[in-house]
C-alpha cells in the first residue's frame, strides 16, 4: 500500500486530520489484499472528495443553533444506517471473528483468521465507500453523520465509546496517527476508551466551534467549550445533552437501538489511511 502514493479518506469521522493506520497482524503473519485495497482505495478517493465538494469537510459541519437536530435530518440520518445494514451485518460476521468475547476467538481456526486477515481490509474500504455513496444520495456530509451518531449513541443511548473488535491501540508520540492492530497482546477497553476519546474531542470541539459562530455566545455554549478546552479525552454534552438536543433524538430511539452494531463502532467513526 505504501507504493500507491494514495491519501485515502475512508469515513472521515473522527477528527480534523486524523489519521487511523490499519494493520492487521493475525497469527504474527500480515495479510494485506494489496490489490483490491489499492482498487477500493481509489474509489473512496472519489467518493470523498465528492462529499467534501459537496458539504465541506467533516470538521465544518455547523450544527443548528440549539444543536437539535431536525426530524427530517434524523430520518436521513436513519435511512442511510437502513441502506448500509446488509453491508454492515456482512462486515460485522467477518470482524466477528475477533470479538471480545474469548469463547469466540479460541473456536476460530488459524485458516480462518488468515481468511479474514487477507480478506478485511477490503471488506472495510468497500463498506465505507458504499457509505460515502450513500450519504452523497440521501444528502448527507460525514461532518452532520458524525455528529448525530456521536450524540445519538454515546450521548442519548449512553453506548460505549470503546465498542469494536478487540485491537491494541497504539498512538505515535507528536502525531496524531491513532494505529490498531488485530491480535497480538490484548488491550484493556480502558486504554482504548481514553485513546479514542482523543481523537473524537478533535472532531467535537470542531463541531462546537461551529455551533458558537452560528448561535453566537450563549452561557452553556460557552460552559461546554471551556470543559471541552480543558479536558481533551471529554466527548460533546458528555454529562447530559440540552433538552432540544435530547428532545429532538428521543422519537428515534428505538429505530437508533436497533441499528447499533457494537462490533462495528470503530469502523462507524470513520478512519483515513495514509500510507
Amino acid at each position: 500500500m505504501a507504493s500507491t502514493g494514495k491519501k485515502w479518506a475512508i469515513g472521515c469521522g473522527v477528527g480534523c486530520g486524523l489519521v487511523l493506520l490499519v494493520t492487521l497482524l493475525v497469527g504474527g503473519g500480515m495479510f494485506m489484499a494489496i490489490r483490491d485495497t489499492v482498487k477500493k482505495g481509489e474509489s473512496i478517493n472519489e467518493s470523498f472528495d465528492a462529499l467534501v465538494a459537496e458539504y465541506g469537510r467533516p470538521e465544518e459541519y455547523a450544527p443548528s443553533a440549539s444543536g437539535a437536530i431536525p426530524a427530517r435530518r434524523m430520518e436521513v440520518f436513519l435511512a442511510v444506517r437502513q441502506a448500509m445494514a446488509p453491508s454492515a451485518r456482512n462486515l460485522a460476521e467477518n470482524i466477528g471473528i475477533f470479538s471480545e468475547d474469548e469463547s469466540v476467538q479460541k473456536k476460530a481456526s488459524n485458516f480462518q483468521k488468515m481468511k479474514v486477515g487477507f480478506s478485511i481490509i477490503p471488506l472495510v474500504l468497500e463498506h465505507l465507500d458504499k457509505r460515502n455513496d450513500i450519504l452523497l444520495e440521501q444528502g448527507m456530509g460525514q461532518g452532520e453523520y458524525t455528529y448525530i451518531y456521536s450524540l445519538a449513541y454515546f450521548d442519548y443511548l449512553d453506548k460505549d465509546v470503546a465498542d469494536g473488535p478487540n485491537v491494541r491501540l497504539k498512538q505515535k508520540e507528536g502525531n496524531n496517527t491513532l494505529s490498531f492492530k488485530v491480535g497480538g497482546k490484548a488491550q484493556t477497553r480502558e486504554e482504548r476508551e481514553r485513546k479514542i476519546r482523543r481523537h473524537l474531542h478533535s472532531l467535537h470541539l470542531a463541531f462546537l466551534n461551529n455551533q458558537i459562530e452560528k448561535a453566537g455566545e450563549q452561557p452553556v455554549l460557552a460552559t461546554e467549550h471551556e470543559a471541552l478546552v480543558n479536558n481533551r479525552h471529554r466527548l460533546l454534552w458528555e454529562e447530559g445533552l440540552p433538552e432540544a438536543v435530547a428532545a429532538s433524538i428521543a422519537p428515534y430511539a428505538e429505530e437508533l437501538e436497533a441499528g447499533y452494531i457494537p462490533i462495528l463502532n470503530l469502523v462507524e467513526m470513520g478512519l483515513m489511511e495514509n500510507h
